[in-house]
C-alpha cells in the first residue's frame, strides 16, 4: 500500500527518495515543501498539516516531539550511528517500511494512517518497535 512520506533534513536523500517513490510511496521532501534547513518543529508541523508520515533519522528530538502532540500521521524514526557496519542502508529502511506496514497494519485496510504511531527501526538488533 502507497503510504505519503515527508523525508526530514536528516533522512532527505536522493537515493531514498528514490527508492521510496519505486517502492509506490509519495516522497515530499525539503526543499518541495519550503522547509530546508528548518527546526524540527516546523517539519513536524509541516507533516501534520499535509498529513504526511515523517521519516527521520532524528530520534531524540521527534521522539520529544511525539511526546508533546502524539496527535500526528506517524513517524518511522532511522537510528544510527555512522558505522556502516550497523547502520541501515536506504535500502533497509524502505524494505524496514515494508515490514512495518505488514506487521502492524499501517495504514489500515481503509488506506488511512493509523496516528500516534511512532515506528522505530534499528539495524543493530534487527528489530521493529511501534510505541
Amino acid at each position: 500500500m502507497a503510504l505519503n512520506l515527508y523525508l526530514d533534513d536528516c533522512a532527505n536523500s536522493d537515493l531514498l527518495a528514490d527508492l521510496l517513490t519505486r517502492a509506490g510511496h509519495t516522497v515530499v521532501r525539503p526543499a518541495d515543501a519550503g522547509t530546508d534547513k528548518a527546526d524540527d518543529h516546523v517539519h513536524f508541523a509541516y507533516v501534520i498539516t499535509n498529513d504526511l508520515i515523517l521519516i527521520t533519522k532524528d530520534p531524540d528530538d521527534f521522539e520529544a516531539l511525539h511526546q508533546a502532540d502524539p496527535k500526528h500521521p506517524g513517524i518511522f524514526v532511522v537510528y544510527q550511528d555512522n558505522d556502516v557496519g550497523r547502520d541501515m542502508t536506504q535500502a533497509d529502511i524502505v524494505a524496514a517500511i515494508a515490514r512495518i506496514e505488514a506487521a502492524v497494519g499501517y495504514p489500515d485496510r481503509r488506506g488511512v494512517p493509523q496516528p500516534e504511531c511512532l515506528a522505530i527501526a534499528d539495524q543493530r538488533f534487527n528489530d521493529l518497535d511501534r510505541s
